[in-house]
């Protein structure tokens, strides 16, 4: 009996981060970013942000310049919802 509860438990923590995930990058965008940045600098024509690797790095520079104090899994969660909800790389 207990084995199916263990099994179940399991499922549910592999499936429910993309969701807590993008909760926590909506939450820390809206704490740290929407301050300097509004939803429009992620869309306009003339962005400096050309890959995913740059977007990483504008990301993390961001956390080390304000001082926000982001763990690795923190600008990693905001690079995965950002590229998700505005820049599409590949």
């Amino acid at each position: 009996m207990l084995k199916p509860l263990l099994f179940t438990g399991i499922c549910l923590s592999i499936s429910a981060p993309s969701f807590a995930n993008t909760d926590h990058a909506k939450k820390l965008i809206q704490t740290n970013c929407v301050s300097c940045h509004q939803a429009d600098v992620y869309k306009r024509d003339n962005r400096k942000v050309k890959n995913l690797t740059s977007l990483a790095t504008f990301v993390e520079n961001c956390n080390t310049q304000t001082s926000a104090g982001w763990f690795p899994e923190d600008v990693d969660a905001v690079v995965k919802y950002l590229n998700a909800n505005y820049y599409k790389f590949k």
